[in-house]
């Protein structure tokens, strides 16, 4: 009896490898042998044009500029921040009052910024640096702690991200012929086919091959299905936040 596995969880590197995986483990069998040439070639054929669209919008050539950015106001947040606290301890009672100030707007947003999804993190830059810029008190905090153009930095690197980051989506969406929900739910009800016709084999005509080809898919379901579930379990622990690295939802297990 075949395992199920419930696809919709793995992401879209995890899903291609685990297909690629079922379709090494048939074709070490013999696929011809066993009967499911044409389901196996079948499913193969939309793995490779998957791969294929999935490396396109992985591959943009817009992703390592993308990266820099990001980096580059990571620190700026970031050394702003550390810049605030330290000034926390400052001897006249004017920095103190100044850094406050400005983190009160900062401590908003619950902490590290930058370790949360590009989206989350570009809204809750673009607000403090708003705040910032719109409160006579944040404004009169900036000039005394003299880093007005620190802040200026952080808001140029954070609207060139997201003038970048649509540029990829408008590439992603530009290049890929196939979108790759409709390539996953394809590629779904190819899997169950090829499935069902070495269960239906291996009931009609069993043999130590269909046993032992069974035993393999099984323990690779079987090791996907562990890693989805501990997964699973920790975002339920951890309540982490999902970026673009979250999986592309299926309807079918």
């Amino acid at each position: 009896m075949l395992l199920s596995i419930y696809l919709k969880n793995l992401r879209n590197n995890e899903f291609i490898q685990f297909l690629r995986n079922v379709l090494q483990i048939i074709f070490g069998n013999d696929s011809i042998k066993l009967q499911v040439e044409v389901q196996y070639n079948d499913l193969k054929n939309l793995v490779d044009l998957m791969d294929t669209t999935h490396k396109k919008n992985q591959g943009s050539s817009i992703t390592e500029e993308i990266n820099e950015i990001d980096d580059r106001r990571d620190n700026a947040i970031k050394g702003i921040v550390l810049n605030l606290n330290s000034y926390k301890k400052h001897y006249d009672k004017n920095f103190v009052n100044a850094s406050n100030t400005l983190l009160k707007v900062v401590n908003l947003y619950d902490g590290d910024i930058s370790r949360y999804s590009y989206q989350y993190e570009t809204n809750a830059i673009h607000d403090i640096i708003n705040k910032w810029k719109t409160s006579e008190e944040c404004v009169a905090a900036l000039i005394t702690l003299n880093i007005s153009e620190w802040k200026d930095k952080l808001e140029q690197e954070n609207d060139l991200f997201n003038t970048k980051y649509m540029e990829r989506i408008k590439e992603a969406a530009e290049n890929s012929d196939v979108k790759v929900a409709e390539l996953r739910d394809e590629m779904n009800e190819k899997y169950k086919k090829l499935l069902q016709f070495i269960a239906a084999f291996a009931t009609i005509n069993p043999s130590e091959e269909y046993t032992q080809m069974i035993n393999l898919l099984n323990a690779l379901i079987d090791q996907y299905q562990k890693t989805i579930t501990l997964r699973s379990s920790k975002r339920l622990s951890t309540e982490e936040v999902q970026d673009e690295s979250e999986p592309i939802n299926d309807t079918t297990p």
